[in-house]
């Protein structure tokens, strides 16, 4: 058995005082792609920690990763800290010469090489997407970038739209215009048309463009319009039927 991944993290809060491990293993079986594990320990400092595993039975490389990355961001945010160090997912060129990145952001950046990897569900990565347009992560551009590359322009979601404006800035531009240009949402395509016109791209800010109606929209739309002028035609057609012949009498005539 081969250790492939581990951490160790640790929480102090009051009198609590909590660890918790993840180890990502390699059972080793020759000719065999499902042979990872996740396991997991936690207890208080200085006892004995209870042990369990995300895996019942054993998984693929990148079904494993995946799962510890998403245990070990979900502790992370819980407020647990890094105690050791894990196997490094950043390069020095990808951090752009920045300090080096711990914490949630650390965590954040990993779970994001994890989605470069391997396939995530969509909805799982739009999530995590969106978390890093919020908190602004400049170091997660690199990668944002590789994967809207490997989805293409018509491809790419609202939620990458957003991390990439707001992580990239003025080098997001060149993806954003093809987005705005190809996408198969309308939504995603006017979103990234905005991102294009704000001050988030700084100099290589665009014009805002003219958002026309299409043609086909358009044509969708007359059937409904005509619908909509039902109500108002029908009472005043009955308002102009011919009044009864008594109705026409004089008043002094009864």
């Amino acid at each position: 058995m081969k250790l492939v991944r581990s951490v160790r993290l640790w929480m102090k809060e009051g009198t609590s005082d909590k660890i918790y491990e993840v180890d990502l293993v390699d059972l080793e079986h020759a000719q065999v792609e499902e042979r990872y594990l996740v396991n997991f320990r936690y207890g208080r400092r200085g006892k004995t920690l209870r042990d369990g595993t995300k895996t019942p039975s054993p998984v693929v490389l990148a079904s494993a990763e995946k799962l510890y990355d998403s245990v070990v961001i979900s502790k992370v945010n819980d407020g647990y800290r890094r105690m050791g160090e894990d196997v490094p997912a950043i390069t020095a060129s990808q951090t752009a010469g920045e300090v080096p990145v711990g914490g949630r952001d650390g965590e954040l950046l990993n779970q994001l090489a994890s989605c470069l990897r391997s396939p995530w569900p969509a909805k799982e990565r739009d999530r995590l997407f969106w978390r890093l347009g919020v908190i602004r992560l400049k170091a997660a551009w690199p990668q944002l970038a590789a994967i809207a590359e490997k989805l293409g322009p018509s491809q790419a979601s609202y939620s990458l739209v957003h991390a990439l404006a707001r992580c990239g800035g003025a080098d997001a531009a060149g993806l954003l215009a093809g987005i705005a240009e190809t996408n198969v949402s309308a939504v995603t395509r006017d979103y990234a048309a905005y991102a294009l016109a704000s001050d988030l791209l700084g100099p290589a800010r665009q014009p805002p463009r003219l958002v026309l109606p299409r043609a086909d929209n358009a044509r969708r739309r007359r059937p409904s319009r005509r619908r909509s002028l039902l109500p108002t035609v029908l009472p005043w057609s009955r308002c102009c039927l011919p009044l009864r012949r008594s109705s026409l009498a004089s008043p002094t005539s009864s």
